[in-house]
């Protein structure tokens, strides 16, 4: 035992690599103890009981008769303890045999999930002997009993998640009636890789038991102390010097939080024992459509479980999907119920809160689109860039407040410099975000290792949403060396076609920040005239009228802005960068603040626009003004300025159309 202990802690740190790398989900996340510093300080109960009433010691030890047979189980099988065992991690206790069985298979505690082995097990003559005196209805020792008790009250302080129970008023309508309802609230972090559940909080309404289960964090951010913080999360240090995370509650208590996979196992737990008898089923209510798609994901990973939790769980209602029947706006529940964010956080608490807001709309069974639930419901997790998105239903998904930025891998990066030393090839990493729209779109690079007297590069790049494959020259910005590699779609819109066409989520492909390598080599150009152009866009259409309800790939023609300038044609390595709309008859926004013609020789390019709202529509009619542009030339310093800063912001400008898409 004490060997193979030692080969879980040596092996822990390479499996999280590992795991971090390959798997798309993982539970890869140590779970969760304090150190006894961090333990509320014990209180001298002999002063206590001089200092309080006899009246009140009377209830107290009345209290703890009804208590004895819960202080004696075992808190593996309920039964009482045979040949009782304990852990000296939170105080838990359990059957020598149930004991053994769990920890060899598991390796942690059954408690508070604490790594741990079979030699940890302490024999505990102190429980044993209580548990042969009760059989035999023999007093126990009034030493014995204070032991045991405190031992317990430890164990809750040390405890991975909270239990409690609500005392429910009934509904106004008969919402409740023809089933058992567990209104579930989750707090999710997603991020362009992973998704992950930070919180879960759950309500019976037939019992009023609620059940709180924090996890703890991703690899990704769990050294992001500020976004913890955020969280409610903080990093400590256990006495067998395990780094693990508590999760501070509104009350100021702190539960130990889970991996991912044994949080899921409790909350399941959970759901089974709501059921009364076989012929017993749940219904699931959430608040979003988010928390019920990133549950059944879950669910997906625990097999078995997952299972009975499919025979159980019948149906779902979600509270947005109710606002989408009647067109309203889904606002986070804390703004709903009239309570402060700060304070209102715990999903235990928002779950008794769903119930309030269900409560409050007055409607029966009948006028919610109850559907059946479906373990293959989860689509369309991730989210795109460096940042993190928390979702919960104090932040639903179009808010951008929901947004954070967190720490980034460097080691990752180390490993892909190694790489790419090791190849002897000169690559670089795209520079900021970037989205296509199936039309030609200009990507920043950022370049390394170029030769001295370099000012172009060769660069090629292929697969199967878009290739790269052509030159551009380069410019400086700050000792820097920046050039724009031309991304193009596989898809014919690209071609000289004056079609219409309504763009769609799917439609979209992702250029993620710092994701691609793309290989170039170096290229010496004759020198070029400098050249400052302005363009004016103009809408070119087959049909004489268009109407722009959403997002739309259009073709426009690039007119010069001024006579005594160069008029064309441009070649598709030219770059061109939207200009701020200052005509009042520009009615319609354009997306593409960086664009490129749709091939060599032509003054046509292929754009996406959408109106400023898309719930007010807008018709444009062919030929018409829908913005201008200017030509980047890296030889005038004004338009580096501006294609840099068009491409920082344009990285910001997707982040936000992704949390509202």
């Amino acid at each position: 035992d004490n060997q193979e202990g030692e080969d879980d802690d040596n092996q822990e740190g390479e499996d999280d690599d590992n795991q971090e790398g390959e798997d798309g989900e993982g539970g890869d996340d140590d779970v969760q103890e304090e150190t006894e510093d961090d333990a509320e300080p014990k209180v001298d109960e002999e002063e206590a009981k001089d200092a309080e009433p006899m009246e009140d010691d009377e209830t107290k030890e009345e209290d703890f008769e009804v208590e004895l047979e819960e202080l004696l189980s075992c808190k593996i099988c309920d039964a009482p303890c045979s040949r009782g065992v304990s852990l000296k991690c939170c105080g838990t206790q359990a059957c020598r045999a149930c004991a053994t069985k769990k920890v060899t298979a598991t390796r942690r505690c059954w408690s508070c999930d604490t790594r741990t082995k079979t030699d940890d097990l302490d024999n505990d003559e102190s429980l044993r002997n209580a548990v042969n005196l009760h059989k035999a209805e023999k007093e126990i020792p009034g030493d014995a009993l204070k032991e045991l008790k405190d031992r317990y009250k430890k164990g809750l302080s040390k405890e991975s998640s909270r239990t409690g129970q609500e005392a429910l008023n009934p509904m106004k309508t008969d919402f409740e009636d023809d089933s058992i309802k567990i209104y579930m609230c989750i707090e999710i972090s997603r991020t362009a890789r992973r998704t992950f559940i930070l919180q879960i909080g759950c309500l019976n309404s037939a019992t009023g038991d609620t059940l709180l289960v924090p996890f703890a964090p991703s690899n990704a951010f769990c050294k992001d102390t500020e976004l913890l913080e955020k969280l409610h999360l903080k990093e400590t240090t256990t006495l067998t010097k395990e780094n693990v995370f508590r999760f501070t509650c509104e009350d100021g208590k702190a539960l130990g939080a889970y991996r991912q996979d044994p949080g899921m196992d409790r909350v399941v737990d959970f759901l089974k024992e709501a059921v009364p008898d076989d012929k017993s089923k749940l219904t699931l209510v959430f608040y979003s459509n988010n928390e019920y798609m990133d549950l059944t994901y879950r669910l997906k990973y625990l097999k078995e479980c997952g299972k009975e939790v499919a025979n159980i769980c019948t149906h779902v209602v979600v509270y947005e999907k109710y606002k989408e029947m009647v067109e309203e706006k889904l606002e986070p529940l804390a703004k709903l119920l009239g309570k402060e964010e700060k304070d209102f956080y715990c999903m235990d608490k928002m779950a008794l809160g769903l119930r309030t807001a269900f409560d409050n709309l007055e409607k029966n069974k009948d006028d919610f689109a109850i559907q059946k639930f479906d373990m293959d419901y989860s689509s369309g997790r991730k989210v795109i860039g460096n940042g993190m998105l928390i979702i919960s239903p104090c932040k639903i998904r179009t808010d951008s407040s929901a947004f954070f930025e967190y720490n980034k891998n460097v080691p990752k990066e180390e490993r892909r410099k190694a790489h790419k030393d090791k190849k002897k090839e000169r690559y670089t990493l795209n520079y900021n975000l970037a989205a296509f729209f199936n039309c030609n779109t200009p990507v920043l690079f950022k370049l390394t290792d170029l030769d001295e007297g370099s000012n172009a590069v060769k660069y090629k790049f292929k697969t199967s949403l878009f290739y790269a494959d052509g030159e551009s020259r380069v410019f400086s910005k700050n000792n820097e060396k920046f050039a724009f590699f031309v991304m193009r779609s596989h898809n014919v819109e690209d071609k000289e076609s004056a079609a219409v066409n309504k763009l769609t989520r799917d439609n979209i492909k992702l250029l993620k920040k710092r994701k691609t390598h793309v290989q170039y080599f170096n290229r010496q150009l004759p020198a070029a005239e400098k050249r400052k152009v302005e363009v004016v866009m103009k809408l070119n259409c087959a049909e004489a009228k268009v109407t722009v309800d959403g997002y739309y790939s259009v073709l426009v023609d690039l007119l010069p802005a001024n006579a005594d300038q160069d008029n064309g044609p441009f070649n598709i390595a030219d770059t061109f960068s939207l200009l701020p709309d200052d005509e009042a008859n520009i009615k319609v926004q354009v997306v593409s603040k960086l664009f490129c013609p749709v091939m060599d020789g032509v003054k046509t390019a292929r754009i996406t626009i959408k109106p400023p709202k898309l719930e007010d529509p807008v018709t444009l009619t062919k030929g018409q003004v829908i913005g201008k542009a200017m030509l980047i030339d890296g030889q005038v310093e004004e338009t580096i300025e501006r294609a840099l800063k068009v491409s920082w912001n344009q990285e910001r400008w997707y982040e936000k159309l992704f949390i509202q898409w």
